[in-house]
């Protein structure tokens, strides 16, 4: 058996007897105020005999636990920040971003509707602003080319 085989074996037997310990003693507060000053009294005893505790640093742990040293520098960095779709930082601020594909297929058209008056698929006119309407009650939308 090995050094941290056997000290890891000790202290999980010492944990076991405490907590023996402390579930026999559970419903005698009297005695259970004993023996946590018999433990005190032990810690003490133990602190004194054996002052410089091994070292706790997150760097010797590792080293002892998984046989491996600690690196002088970090070789891992954080990711750097992405901006979110939503979050535009250009000038145009009241238009959203436009995905990859959209930008590639270009925007969609509107689909053409039939006109109920004239009877043309058109998206500038309908039946209350067609031009061929007496009774439009708006003017038709100006073409644009």
């Amino acid at each position: 058996m090995g050094k941290n085989v056997e000290v890891e074996r000790l202290t999980n037997e010492a944990t076991s007897v405490v907590d023996e310990c402390l579930f026999r003693l559970g419903d005698n507060v009297e005695k259970m105020g004993d023996f946590v000053e018999k433990l005190k009294k032990l810690k003490t005893e133990v602190e004194a005999e054996v002052p410089n505790h091994p070292s706790i640093e997150t760097g010797d742990v590792i080293v002892e636990h998984y046989a491996i040293s600690k690196p002088n520098e970090k070789t891992v960095n954080n990711p750097t920040k992405v901006g979110n779709k939503g979050n535009i930082t250009e000038k145009e601020h009241n238009k959203r971003r436009k995905s990859e594909k959209e930008k590639a297929l270009g925007v969609k058209k509107k689909q053409k509707k039939k006109c109920s008056f004239c009877g043309v698929k058109t998206n500038l006119h309908t039946n209350t602003t067609c031009p061929d309407n007496p009774n439009a009650r708006r003017k038709p939308k100006p073409i644009v080319s």
